[in-house]
């Protein structure tokens, strides 16, 4: 860099050099690589909102209150997080209802960017999936007085499930010699339990929190009969908004933020756990 002490009539010399050596100093100096988001999370932040597709009639995991048409939930949640992961704001997000046979139709055609709607790996392979976000299964709900019962214990009576059901599936699977009353819906179970003639319901996890909501007298126990990691959906070939998922969820794991969602949600219903790997 020129010294700048000649006499005045240098002083526009000086000037012009001093400009010239600090461009090419800056030139040659090292620079971090721009972040350049892939082309996935480039059109969302385009957008200005994350587009997911929820359940609308699970309690406790995805609910849309009908009189108020508030969504709460585990879920709902869980895609603040998200949004605020992937734009910096939980408020930047698009809830789009969906039910089961929308899920993958939905991310193929593009109407969401994502999918937290109670989705298992292995649904669909036209779909890849996150890691998992939260571990639910098929459980059994006992009256509450029988909540310290083993398994075995509760099989000597008769045991509810849904006919051709998963839970059916998992409770012959689980105890064979089980007698079982056949229905054809959950809150028949929840009858059944009442009226005596049935001393346990086998159910998939979101039905049996429904039904203890709704019926404080009974219990979930805390051991699945079978267990169904929960992931995000993502539309193939967008390894980009993937990795992004991915991260946000190891974050959660990691800085307590998903245990507390998970208490927020499921105490007094569901044992307390830790986050899923």
């Amino acid at each position: 860099m020129p010294h700048c002490s000649a006499p005045l009539a240098r002083l526009a010399w000086c000037l012009v050099g001093t400009l010239i050596a600090c461009a090419i100093a800056a030139c040659s100096a090292p620079s971090a690589p721009p972040s350049i988001p892939g082309a996935s999370i480039a059109e969302i932040r385009a957008r200005g909102v994350l587009r997911v597709g929820l359940r609308q009639d699970l309690p406790r995991f995805a609910y849309l209150e009908p009189m108020t048409n508030r969504w709460d939930g585990f879920e709902v949640a869980l895609a603040r997080e998200l949004a605020a992961a992937l734009l910096g704001s939980a408020d930047q997000l698009e809830l789009v209802r969906v039910t089961d046979t929308q899920r993958v139709p939905y991310l193929r055609d593009g109407s969401v960017d994502i999918v937290v709607a109670q989705l298992t790996r292995g649904t669909s392979a036209e779909i890849a999936t996150s890691s998992p976000y939260f571990v639910s299964g098929i459980g059994v709900l006992v009256p509450r007085e029988r909540s310290g019962a083993s398994l075995q214990e509760l099989t000597a009576s008769p045991v509810c499930a849904v006919k051709r059901s998963a839970a059916l599936d998992a409770l012959r699977t689980a105890a064979p010699s089980a007698d079982t009353v056949l229905v054809d819906a959950p809150t028949e179970c929840l009858l059944a339990l009442g009226a005596g003639r049935a001393g346990a319901m086998a159910g998939d996890l979101p039905s049996l929190v429904r039904l203890a909501l709704e019926d404080p007298s009974t219990a979930i126990l805390p051991t699945l009969l079978r267990e169904q990691p929960l992931v995000v959906g993502i539309p193939l070939g967008q390894s980009d908004l993937l990795d992004a998922v991915n991260l946000a969820l190891a974050a959660l794991r990691q800085n307590g933020r998903w245990t507390a969602l998970h208490r927020q949600y499921f105490e007094g219903l569901l044992p307390a756990a830790q986050p899923p790997t």
